[in-house]
């Protein structure tokens, strides 16, 4: 399949247009950068930052994850749920 359907297959299931979906995984990016960068902060200095980076990744699973219009995101969203559940039956 080439790149163009990919794309176009992808906006569909997703429910939204291009530069809807442009901006939205644009911004989405420079969040998880600025997470990361927070991380690395508070790696060095533990009383910066103690859950920005947990808040931040947070807010983003339920936009992103929860939210979502694309099935392939549920499916792969419930396929997380049960290896977690799995594990905390084992414990």
């Amino acid at each position: 399949m080439n790149p163009i359907t990919q794309s176009k297959d992808h906006l569909k299931a997703s429910q939204t247009n291009y530069f809807a979906h442009l901006r939205q995984a644009f911004t989405l990016g420079f969040i998880l950068i600025y997470a990361g960068i927070l991380s690395i902060i508070h790696s060095l200095l533990p009383f910066l930052f103690p859950a920005s980076s947990a808040n931040k990744v947070t807010w983003m699973y339920v936009r992103v994850i929860l939210d979502s219009a694309n099935p392939e995101i549920k499916a792969f969203n419930a396929h997380e749920l049960a290896l977690r559940e799995a594990r905390l039956a084992k414990q």
